[in-house]
């Protein structure tokens, strides 16, 4: 088989993993807790878009082996043009929530791939400075929480642009 593609986030330090995925990495390290999350790397989406006819079921091995079957997921984007100083791409890419069951990850994660080739968010990569083939796109399975309260964090101001 191939190298793995998929790993829990508390592994450690990972490469091919977006923006999001190595600030749940930093919010892991300052003890802030994160729910039980599994990272896709990109090099799996450079196979789905080269149309390697062995992914899918390198896909459904692994999640059986390291997921399970009865837990629920969100299934969510980690590109490496999210998440940074410049621009968030919020709402750019799509997020998949409450999957269970190996085919139904397996197919949310392409949905995710999938979301990178909309007109969309080709509009928002062009303001951004970014071409379309530079988007490397990893996902996320992050355990679905019940949540107690929830709240969005700034670390600009969104109006002004001040810290």
């Amino acid at each position: 088989m191939a190298r793995e593609l998929i790993y829990p986030l508390e592994k450690g330090t990972l490469s091919h993993i977006g923006h999001k995925a190595e600030l749940l990495q930093f919010l892991r390290s300052q003890n802030i807790s994160v729910p039980q999350t599994f990272v896709c790397v990109w090099d799996a989406f450079d196979r789905y878009q080269a149309g390697d006819p062995t992914l899918s079921e390198q896909l459904r091995i692994e999640l059986a082996r390291k997921l399970g079957d009865t837990q629920k997921y969100a299934v969510r984007s980690s590109a490496n043009v999210e998440d940074g100083r410049q621009f968030s791409f919020a709402g750019q890419f799509r997020t998949i929530l409450d999957v269970s069951g190996m085919e139904s990850l397996v197919t949310a994660i392409k949905t995710v791939w999938d979301s990178v080739h909309t007109g969309d968010l080709d509009a928002y990569l062009q303001t951004a400075g970014v071409k379309s083939g530079q988007v490397k796109m990893a996902v996320l399975l992050q355990e679905m929480v019940t949540p107690v309260v929830s709240g969005v964090v700034f670390s600009k101001n969104p109006l002004t642009g001040l810290d």
